[in-house]
C-alpha cells in the first residue's frame, strides 16, 4: 500500500506540471493579452484552470459533489500559489501530501478538509 500511495503522489507532480505548469499558463497569457485589467485576467484563468482540473478528475472521483467541489477549491488555492509565485514548488508539495495521505488511507481528498467548518 505504501508504493501505491508514492505512486500515486508523484503522480500528482506530473499533473501539476501540465495543469498548472502548461494549462494554465496558457490560458492567463492568452487571457492577459485579451483584458487591460491583470485581476480580470487572473480571476478568468482561475475559474477555467480549476474547472477544467476538476472535470479531469471525474474519472477518478465520478461525479460525487463533495470530491469534485474539494478539488475545485483545492486547484484555486494551488493555481493562485503558481500563478504568483511563478513556481510549482509550493503547489506541487501540497499535492503530493494529500495524494500521498490519500494513498495511504487517511481520506478520499484531504482537499475535503478545507470545506468543512
Amino acid at each position: 500500500k505504501a508504493g501505491n500511495a508514492l505512486l500515486t503522489a508523484a503522480f500528482g507532480l506530473g499533473e501539476d506540471m501540465f495543469f498548472f505548469g502548461v494549462v494554465s499558463k496558457i490560458i492567463y497569457s492568452n487571457f492577459r493579452k485579451g483584458f487591460d485589467n491583470v485581476l480580470v485576467a487572473f480571476l478568468v484563468t482561475l475559474l477555467i484552470s480549476s474547472s477544467i482540473f476538476m472535470a479531469y478528475h471525474t474519472w477518478r472521483y465520478g461525479y460525487n459533489q463533495v470530491a469534485l467541489s474539494s478539488t475545485f477549491f483545492f486547484a484555486l488555492f494551488r493555481i493562485s500559489f503558481s500563478l504568483f509565485t511563478n513556481s510549482l514548488i509550493i503547489s506541487n508539495f501540497m499535492h503530493f501530501f494529500n495524494n500521498l495521505a490519500v494513498g495511504i488511507g487517511f481520506g478520499k481528498n484531504i482537499a475535503i478538509y478545507f470545506l468543512l467548518p
